[in-house]
């Protein structure tokens, strides 16, 4: 008969394993401290560590803070060793002050060990035995020192070990309570060790769990898990905004590791809502300290969003800057590069008409000369397209207007049409902030070509190349130049340097 497997094994075995499908980890590392929770953890894993094709290895670190940490780790040293694991031990003492303070400075250690470790062994993620009281206690220092829906969300199941990208943490007892891993323990003799620092009550954590929860407890008994299932429903509509989020903005934002850019009047048309996670999740990525980033900044880039005070800057901690423009929103680091245009940018609005034939200034000392040619002379003045990135040739219905204009006042044709061109300047790397300003040239209420920094892109029924319409038109051959500069060979640079 086939034994039953303990409730708590069984529930590891299955995160571990649904995590294992979906990521097809490498291997796993196991922290373990020697305590309850992590001594639990171990065993259960251990105990079923045929079922998978991965190695374990376990990893226990000694921050120096009490006397008897050393005998710890020998502890835990000892326990895999019993179950046929290797360990691996590390060490440092955590001064009692520090900048970040001594909780987070012992963190950060912590988790630059475990992720060195890691590495060494071949894991790519780091298992934790974070269980429900401890997600409970997390959610309400989150409420306490201020947070939104984000930090109604508790720790994640898994996540990007911080600091460390390549390398994830696993937390499979989160569901778990703390009674049940006592009981578990119990059920198959486990002692753990008492770490003594879980009693002094000057730590935040530690006051909650020995005094406040107890408390809260005393108001209503299930308070743990009620706040675990506000938890549950908070992470179910975060992931559902999420996929708002996606659609309304982040797939028409210009995303790099210095900035993240996007459309003022896209921005504007979402929810508000969504505006703010948009900005929020902007600052976290680029933030050098994204656990500082306060919803009072965040809701102060909104509001000088949603005035439109054009030109106006907001400050974010870890050195970032949003900055609203005449176009767009643009959030980025505050020592990202500035970019720079050199080629021809209009003003919003522009409708230029063409002087055919003739030169026609498009501003800023830009000029587009154009004249009529027949296609068998063509060859001759070596002046076939492509020859010169800065020349382009095009078909034209006989007393049909040419014109030069932006992407606002060109693209009129309706949102399909819209979205092509917006497409195409996206698949061309084309700064966001310099789209709504291209150089457009239109025949009739066609969009022929377009400037895109480097050459012309022919696009459309009157492309030179299409012969459908070759009875019916002429061909017009522009040359776009400056008057006191040559023709770059690439028209966009960031911080003096070509691209």
């Amino acid at each position: 008969m086939r034994p039953i497997l303990d409730p708590i094994d069984s529930h590891v075995a299955r995160i571990v394993t649904e995590y294992a499908q979906h990521t097809h980890t490498t291997g796993l590392l196991l922290a373990v401290s020697g305590g309850l929770d992590s001594l639990v953890l171990l065993h259960s894993l251990a105990g079923q560590r045929d079922q998978w094709p991965f190695e374990l290895h376990v990893a226990t670190f000694d921050h120096g803070w009490r006397a008897e940490s050393a005998a710890d780790t020998v502890f835990v040293q000892g326990i895999a060793a019993q179950l046929g694991l290797n360990c691996t031990i590390g060490r440092m003492t955590v001064p009692e002050i520090t900048p970040l303070g001594r909780e987070a400075a012992a963190r950060i250690a912590r988790y630059d060990f475990l992720a060195q470790t890691a590495r060494e062994h071949h894991a790519d993620t780091i298992v934790t035995a974070h269980h429900a009281d401890d997600q409970a206690e997390t959610i309400l220092l989150h409420l306490i020192r201020g947070t939104g829906p984000h930090g109604l969300q508790g720790m994640a199941l898994s996540m990007p070990l911080p600091a460390h990208e390549s390398v994830r943490l696993l937390r499979p007892l989160l569901d778990v309570s703390r009674d049940d891993l006592a009981a578990y323990a119990q059920r198959h003799g486990l002692t753990p060790r008492h770490d003594s620092s879980n009693e002094d009550s000057r730590y935040q954590r530690n006051a909650l769990r020995l005094e406040i929860v107890p408390q809260l407890k005393r108001f209503n008994p299930k308070f743990t898990s009620n706040l675990l299932r506000l938890a549950a429903l908070v992470r179910d509509e975060q992931s559902y905004l999420d996929q708002e989020l996606r659609r309304a903005l982040l797939d028409e934002a210009e995303i790099s590791p210095e900035r993240w850019m996007i459309e003022r009047q896209r921005f504007l048309q979402a929810h508000i809502a969504l505006q703010k996670r948009f900005l929020w999740k902007a600052a976290q990525t680029l933030s050098q300290t994204p656990q500082d980033v306060s919803y009072e900044r965040i809701m102060a880039a909104v509001t000088m969003i949603r005035e439109k005070r054009t030109g106006a800057r907001i400050e974010i901690p870890g050195a970032v800057i949003a900055t609203l423009t005449q176009t767009h929103v643009i959030i980025q680091r505050r020592d990202a590069p500035p970019l720079v245009w050199l080629g021809p940018l209009l003003q919003a609005g522009d409708i230029i008409a063409l002087v055919v034939p003739g030169v026609t200034p498009i501003g800023s000392g830009w000029m587009l000369s154009v004249e009529r040619v027949d296609e068998d002379v063509l060859e001759s003045r070596g002046m076939m397209e492509g020859s010169d990135p800065a020349r382009l040739l095009v078909r034209i219905p006989e007393n049909t207007p040419a014109s030069v204009q932006t992407y606002a006042s060109a693209t009129q044709q309706g949102t399909k049409a819209r979205r092509n061109l917006l497409e195409t300047m996206q698949t061309l790397r084309i700064p966001v902030e310099f789209r709504s300003q291209l150089p457009l040239l239109m025949v009739g209420d066609e969009v022929t070509a377009f400037y895109n920094g480097t050459v012309w892109r022919l696009r459309g029924k009157y492309a030179a190349w299409n012969l459908q319409y070759q009875k019916e038109t002429g061909l017009l051959y522009i040359c776009m130049w400056h008057n006191e500069k040559e023709f770059p060979t690439n028209i966009y640079e960031i911080d003096g340097q070509m691209l």
